[in-house]
């Protein structure tokens, strides 16, 4: 069944076992009988092949998110001095997934770059200044924008 998934604005999917052989059973914790099912509800789903030979079963969460970046709560200053105010770039913690954080200086020059971004990026060693950023992943297809340093 693959890997677990997180489906940004995905209606259904198509759960498969990928066997064709008509001398296979199948039975699907939803009580359906057949190679394949369609999904349209988050959970664990899980199936039990069985043939001449014994059987196997195999298990896979799948989350539908449905979210629409609001671009509104994305930060475009940080001022990074550990006053516990705007010190990091944080994005809000409901955007799903796996986010992929690019920032570049005013020549395009990438100077910092998280994949698994954990809202941790402070500006190191930068100066102050504009600088401009990519995110990317989860349920963010592509999102560009500027963040200002403030020291």
């Amino acid at each position: 069944l693959g890997p677990d998934q997180i489906l940004c604005n995905q209606v259904s999917l198509q759960l498969s076992t990928g066997l064709t052989d008509p001398a296979l059973t199948y039975l699907w914790n939803n009580g359906m009988n057949t190679s394949s099912i369609n999904i349209s509800q988050s959970g664990l789903y899980f199936v039990k092949v069985s043939g001449y030979c014994g059987s196997v079963s195999d298990s896979v969460v799948i989350n539908f998110v449905t979210k629409t970046l609001d671009e509104t709560k994305l930060p475009n200053v940080i001022t990074p001095n550990n006053d516990g105010k705007n010190d990091f770039y944080k994005i809000p913690e409901d955007l799903s997934g796996d986010l992929h954080l690019e920032i570049f200086n005013r020549w395009g020059r990438k100077v910092f770059q998280s994949s698994g971004y954990k809202n941790d990026w402070d500006g190191g060693d930068l100066d102050s200044g504009v600088y401009f950023l990519l995110l990317t992943g989860g349920c963010i297809e592509r999102f560009k924008s500027t963040v200002t340093i403030i020291r």
